[in-house]
């Protein structure tokens, strides 16, 4: 499983994917409609470059955990609590402004 690049687990009422931090060499995560609060796990698989992580529990604190994806290309976030403010784009963005220059 560690040599996994892409991984589909979206409508599973999946409330944890700790063991997904494992998976190093992830290129595309797809778990979105699911029941995923925590994104701690994340923050490790920095070869990630797609993420679809809509329709979960994520918090507009989980997003830090996103910084580490220096790499990611594609965010698919919306609806989750932490979209639920107008300017939840700008948290994103300010993660990773930084990879910009």
């Amino acid at each position: 499983m560690k040599e996994l690049r892409s991984l589909d687990v979206s409508h599973n009422v999946i409330e944890s994917l700790q063991e997904v931090a494992m998976m190093s060499k992830l290129l595309v995560l797809k778990c979105s409609s699911n029941q995923i609060s925590d994104l701690s796990w994340i923050a490790g698989l920095t070869c990630l470059e797609e993420l679809w992580v809509q329709h979960n529990r994520v918090e507009s604190a989980q997003l830090a955990h996103l910084q580490h994806l220096t790499v990611l290309q594609t965010l698919v976030v919306h609806p989750n609590p932490c979209t639920e403010r107008d300017d939840y784009v700008y948290d994103i963005f300010s993660l990773f402004f930084i990879y910009c220059f």
